[in-house]
């Protein structure tokens, strides 16, 4: 066995000796190949073939679906503003109309 580091994530994975393939860590789930070394001068070679999960941006759904939570939570925000304001005029107006009956 060999333990080589993730190019996504650098975390230690462990592969099989002398063997070329596409491997998945068991860490972030990014995928790579590894060509081991073939003894010619040549190291062996880590190949990300991935982009990093964790780096990644999101998709064109996913901007849309951000879109639509914070403009509902924006939304949110306005109408609990207006009851609450609402609410404090309706006091308002309650205790101005209670101080003006007991000047009465």
């Amino acid at each position: 066995m060999v333990a080589v580091a993730c190019p996504h994530c650098e975390g230690s994975v462990d592969l099989p000796d002398g063997v070329t393939d596409v491997f998945t860590c068991l860490h972030c789930g990014g995928q790579f190949g590894y060509l081991p070394d073939e003894g010619e001068g040549m190291g062996a070679e880590i190949v990300p073939l991935a982009p990093d999960p964790n780096k990644d941006e999101p998709d064109a759904y996913e901007r849309r679906l951000l879109f639509a939570f914070k403009f509902l939570f924006l939304i949110g925000v306005g109408l609990l503003t207006a009851f609450v304001l609402y609410f404090l005029s309706i006091v308002a107006m309650g205790m101005a109309i209670a101080i003006g009956i007991s000047r009465m």
